[in-house]
């Protein structure tokens, strides 16, 4: 079983992420992490968490850590973060589920411009994020590239006041605190912001 975390905002995404998850050959729950406002779709493998996030707290980190603190996570299933404008590149989540090692590092594409007025507010680079044990540090690794499971998952902290970095800091203990635990798959990738108009050289089909 994998479970994906998704700190979600982005509703007019929810088709696309609907059919993209269903077709993942793999066992699977979703975890969209919501403020505001519900999750505006039911189905039984989707599991909505929603939040109060306090005045002046970083929406992204608050939600990841609110879910490690929900009480939701299992010894021995798997757990990883898409955001709501990423894809999976087809096969991954199938091939990483079948892998015995506690976690497993994805490389990440990041498309091919960076777009004018980058919906996300930054405007990130293009250069990929290979899975290799150096590149576990700030500014080299993304959230979506790891796959945890859940005796360890639980253990993680995203660091509120460090919300640019909080996700390579959180690589960069995971792989220095369970080096023997920890496989890297350079090419097996995340597609980074993929649903975002302007930064891939073709802009995914929302109509597909």
């Amino acid at each position: 079983m994998i479970h994906v975390i998704t700190p979600f905002s982005r509703a007019e995404n929810v088709p696309v992420l609907l059919r993209h998850f269903k077709e993942q050959d793999v066992k699977m729950t979703w975890h969209p992490v919501v403020s505001h406002v519900p999750f505006p779709v039911k189905r039984k493998w989707i599991l909505p968490l929603q939040v109060d996030i306090p005045a002046g707290a970083d929406p992204f980190c608050y939600k990841l850590q609110a879910f490690i603190e929900s009480g939701r996570i299992k010894d021995g299933e798997r757990y990883c973060v898409l955001n709501d404008d990423d894809l999976y590149m087809d096969g991954v989540l199938s091939m990483v589920d079948k892998m015995p090692e506690k976690i497993v590092f994805v490389s990440m594409l990041r498309g091919h411009h960076i777009p004018a007025n980058p919906a996300s507010g930054f405007g990130h680079p293009t250069d990929t994020l290979m899975a290799d044990p150096g590149n576990m540090r700030p500014g080299y690794v993304g959230v979506e590239q790891f796959f945890v499971m859940g005796e360890l998952f639980r253990q993680v902290r995203f660091n509120l006041a460090e919300s640019a970095i909080c996700d390579g800091l959180v690589a960069e203990w995971l792989a220095k605190t369970f080096p023997n635990e920890a496989r890297y798959e350079p090419e097996l990738y995340v597609l980074f912001n993929r649903l975002e108009p302007g930064r891939w050289a073709v802009d995914y089909d929302l109509t597909r």
